[in-house]
C-alpha cells in the first residue's frame, strides 16, 4: 500500500489551471488573454529563460491541455495581456485548484491543482490505422486540389509530395520543427506529459478531418486510444467523399 501511495504521489504534479471556452487539443496554438494584474502575478519572481507551463481547461471535463506560455512575446493593451500559447500534451485533474466556474481571467492566478499525465495507450495495429487515416486525408486534399485546378496537371505529383510532407509535419500550421522545439522546452518534471509522435499525428488528423464543436473537441481530448482517434478521422474524411 505504501509503495502504491509513493508512486501515485510521484505521478502527480502541481499545475495552475486557467479556463478556456473550447477544449484545446495538442498542437493547438492560440493567443490567450488575461488581466494584466493576473499576468504580472503569474510571472513574478520567475526565470524568464524557463518556460511558463499552465493548464488550459474547459468546463465539463477534468482533462485539459498542458500549454507553454511564451511570456517574452506577451503584449498588453488597455489592461489586458495576450500571450502566445501552444498545447504540447494533456493532463487529468486529480485534486485541488478552484472550480473553473469560479476561476476567471481577471483575478490573480488560481491555486495550484494536482494533475497527472493523460496519455494514449499504444495498441497493436495503430501503425496501420495511421497509414489508412493519412491516405484518406491525402485523398481528400488531392481531390480538393484537382477540383480547384479543374483537371489534373503535371504539377499533381509535386502537390502530392507537398501534401505528404505537410501531414507528416502535423499540418502546415504546426511545423514539426516548431512543435519539437516546444516539447523540448518542457521542464524535465513535465516530461511524462508530452504526447508521443503518433499520438500528436492522430490529433492533427482529427483536426484536419473538419471543424470540431466543443463536444467533439472534448471527446477527442478525453480519449485514450490513438487507434480509435485515427479510425474516427478516417471515417470523417471518407463520409465527405463517398
Amino acid at each position: 500500500m505504501l509503495a502504491i501511495t509513493v508512486l501515485t504521489a510521484r505521478a502527480l504534479h502541481p499545475l495552475r489551471l486557467f479556463p478556456v471556452g473550447k477544449p484545446l487539443l495538442p498542437l493547438d496554438q492560440i493567443s490567450y488573454g488575461m488581466d494584466a494584474t493576473a499576468f504580472a502575478a503569474l510571472t513574478a519572481n520567475r526565470d524568464d529563460r524557463s518556460p511558463l507551463v499552465v493548464g488550459l481547461q474547459a468546463r465539463g471535463t477534468d482533462v485539459g491541455a498542458l500549454c507553454l506560455l511564451d511570456s517574452a512575446r506577451a503584449t498588453e493593451e488597455f489592461g489586458r495581456v495576450r500571450v502566445p500559447a501552444v498545447a504540447v500534451g494533456r493532463y487529468h485533474r486529480v485534486a485541488g485548484g478552484p472550480g473553473l466556474r469560479e476561476a476567471n481571467r481577471s483575478s490573480p492566478p488560481p491555486a495550484l491543482a494536482l494533475v497527472a499525465p493523460h496519455r494514449d495507450t499504444p495498441r497493436l495495429g495503430d501503425a496501420k490505422r495511421e497509414a489508412a487515416a493519412t491516405d484518406a486525408w491525402m485523398a481528400r486534399s488531392l481531390d480538393d486540389a484537382v477540383r480547384r485546378r479543374g483537371t489534373p496537371s503535371a504539377a499533381l505529383r509535386e502537390l502530392q509530395d507537398a501534401e505528404r510532407d505537410s501531414v507528416l509535419r502535423f499540418g502546415p500550421e504546426n511545423p514539426r520543427a516548431a512543435l519539437e522545439a516546444s516539447v523540448l522546452r518542457l521542464p524535465r518534471a513535465f516530461a511524462d506529459f508530452a504526447a508521443a509522435r503518433r499520438e500528436l499525428h492522430a490529433f492533427a488528423l482529427a483536426r484536419a478531418a473538419g471543424a470540431l464543436d466543443a463536444a467533439g473537441a472534448r471527446h477527442v481530448l478525453e480519449g485514450a486510444s490513438t487507434g480509435a482517434r485515427l479510425d474516427e478521422a478516417r471515417e470523417r474524411f471518407c463520409r465527405v467523399y463517398v
